[in-house]
């Protein structure tokens, strides 16, 4: 029987937990703790910096209060607000491990200090994220246009 009931809960990023790491096949990706009082625990989760989930560890990272701005050392703001996390199960080399939000292990894991070169190498990708993602936000594309009524192909506004 699993430990932890699978579903939704409120959960809160430990300030200063945040780490970089480079997984086991090289690929980057944050860990970060967070303390779920209503099962008592802290729980690491691991988010990937790798291709497509980019998008979905900066929106993770907000969600916890990170400002969406400093990238150096500890994220600002992270930690200062509540998020919800989600709970379950999955397969994983034959054994069922607790899966969190975007990739868990059930295990504490320390990541090794980055070299000077892997670290500059990390942040560079960091900044063409968040810079890319910026220029994408369609929130401030919109605020930068004129307020405009729709109009129908017949000039009628609506």
């Amino acid at each position: 029987m699993s430990e932890y009931k699978p579903g939704t809960y409120k959960a809160r990023a430990v300030p200063g937990s945040f780490q970089r790491n480079l997984t086991k096949n090289g690929h980057p990706e944050y860990i970060v703790d967070v303390f779920v009082p209503d099962l008592g625990n802290t729980f690491q989760v691991h988010l990937s910096m790798s291709g497509g989930a980019i998008p979905i560890t900066l929106d993770s990272l907000e969600a916890m209060g990170h400002d969406g701005q400093k990238i150096e050392g500890q994220p600002v703001g992270l930690g200062t607000v509540d998020c919800e996390i989600c709970l379950s199960y999955r397969m994983w080399e034959g054994k069922s491990i607790l899966n969190i939000s975007i990739r868990t292990s059930g295990s504490r894991f320390v990541a090794p200090p980055l070299s000077a070169a892997a670290e500059a190498s990390f942040l560079a990708l960091e900044r063409n994220a968040i810079g890319s993602r910026r220029a994408k936000n369609p929130i401030q594309a919109s605020a930068q246009k004129e307020d405009k009524k729709d109009v129908g192909s017949d000039d009628i506004p609506f």
